[in-house]
């Protein structure tokens, strides 16, 4: 929609279905840290017809079935770098499609395209540290912080184009859980890589991180809540203008920077 005026809010919205306008904006983060492609991803919200969960399961699942051939076909001809991105890409689709899944006609299909998923995603990465009911991505060499991030669903592509990503850039490792926070954070307090831990509960994680911070802190640094259900732990809401949208990487970057010095003594060889 165009402005009157140069100084009126843009329309800050492509969908008007709330959850298919959230999913979407998942997806332009993930591209910023090269898991999507905003060409790949606005053609594709362009053909989804708003508010149908049908439209949007078949739509994201042909975009990610073209790019998961592509990935196949780089890897048949052992560009080993460009399966890859192509498989990281292919993962971001397949967990955009299953955020609809439950609203379709075909909710039992969660399952196979989960498999799909869960295949391009391994596929993507140089692998990650087993714990209990989670996993621990390095982000580099030595003892580090690391950032449990708990987002309600058990997509680690979900984590880390919430969290996980701009932890690496970071310098951090980070870490997933799918349920008994406390047995992960257990472990990752006891593990020869992990200097300190901060929790993060994003969406429907950030009740269970809630829960888990008000039984036991002691080996929780720091911790963000979002949203913020808890006062006492969480960063303060970036709150833009009126009428302007909040970026999510201005957000993202909010995150970050109220947790650097709560972590800065962990930080990699005290060289961050």
């Amino acid at each position: 929609m165009a402005r009157s005026h140069w100084n009126d809010p843009p329309n800050p919205r492509w969908f008007q279905d709330p959850e298919f306008q959230r999913a979407l904006e998942l997806v332009l983060l993930a591209a910023g840290h090269r898991a999507a492609d905003v060409g790949e991803a606005l053609s594709t919200a362009a053909r989804v017809d708003d508010g149908d969960p049908d439209s949007w399961v078949h739509e994201w699942l042909a975009q990610a079935g073209e790019v998961w051939a592509a990935a196949r076909a780089a890897d048949s001809a052992g560009h080993t770098y460009s399966a890859r991105a192509h498989d990281r890409r292919a993962s971001t689709y397949y967990a955009t499609a299953l955020e609809q899944i439950h609203r379709t006609s075909e909710p039992d299909r969660a399952a196979q395209i989960r498999a799909r998923h869960d295949e391009c995603w391994e596929r993507s990465r140089d692998g990650a540290l087993a714990l209990p009911n989670g996993r621990l991505y390095l982000g580099g060499n030595g003892r580090r912080a690391v950032l449990l991030v708990h987002t309600g669903t058990p997509l680690d592509s979900n984590a880390h184009t919430r969290t996980g990503a701009a932890a690496i850039e970071r310098g951090y490792h980070w870490a997933t859980t799918e349920h008994e926070l406390a047995a992960t954070v257990d472990a990752l307090a006891g593990h020869p890589r992990v200097a300190t831990v901060a929790a993060i509960g994003l969406g429907a994680g950030s009740r269970a991180v809630a829960a888990l911070l008000a039984a036991e802190t002691a080996h929780v640094r720091a911790a963000v809540l979002v949203p913020p259900i808890s006062a006492a732990w969480t960063v303060p809401v970036f709150s833009p203008r009126p009428g302007i949208v909040a970026s999510v990487a201005v957000a993202e970057a909010a995150m970050f920077d109220w947790l650097e010095p709560r972590l800065a003594s962990a930080r990699a060889g005290g060289s961050r």
